[in-house]
């Protein structure tokens, strides 16, 4: 007393080329998914093989990729501007300093976090103290006169910025920009002057 029910359908196997394409286009390794992805669409043409979405999926997405990367390299390159170069400021600028470490230049009698202090360019000796020498002594060749007597007055701290938008060590030709800051981290309220 069985009921006669139709067998099922035979399975179709998954392509495993198509899913490699899916997931490497969506672990950002776009020109992988891209190529496996194409590979993928012709071995799933005939419908004998499960796996044609994940293919065109796998080519959509490295494509989106593709045509996005370079407006994402300019924004990021836009936005590595927001560090000022060694030129575009001098001693005796004041700013304020975000929690990105970005400089925003204000008027020095308006509540400002630091002042200008001196500016220059790495080289290949300061690259290689950078970990082991303070901001005081990486600071000490590039400060003014007035910020360098002001700076040994005990009032100040001295900070260090450098544009390492290329990664997190600093290299010879980066940019670097010392200032002045009242220790406790209260604003400044007008220009750094010596004692």
């Amino acid at each position: 007393m069985g009921i006669d029910a139709p067998p099922l359908p035979a399975r179709r196997p998954t392509d495993r080329v198509s899913l490699w394409a899916l997931v490497s286009a969506l672990c950002c390794l776009a020109p992988v998914g891209l190529v496996l992805g194409v590979m993928g669409l012709r071995r799933t043409r005939s419908g004998d093989v499960f796996g044609r979405s994940y293919a065109l999926l796998a080519v959509t997405i490295s494509l989106i990729a593709f045509a996005t990367a370079p407006a994402g390299w300019i924004a990021s390159r836009w936005l590595a501007d927001d560090m000022p170069r060694a030129s575009d400021v001098s001693a005796g600028d004041c700013f304020d300093l975000d929690d990105e470490r970005t400089i925003d230049l204000t008027d020095c009698t308006q509540p400002h976090h630091a002042e200008v202090a001196g500016t220059g360019r790495v080289d290949d000796e300061l690259a290689a103290r950078y970990d082991e020498a303070s901001a005081a002594t990486l600071c000490a060749p590039f400060l003014s006169a007035t910020h360098g007597r002001a700076a040994g007055s005990g009032l100040y701290a001295i900070g260090l910025l450098i544009d390492t938008s290329h990664g997190d060590e600093p290299t010879a030709g980066d940019d670097l920009v010392c200032y002045l800051a009242e220790l406790g981290g209260r604003d400044l309220l007008s220009p750094v002057r010596a004692p």
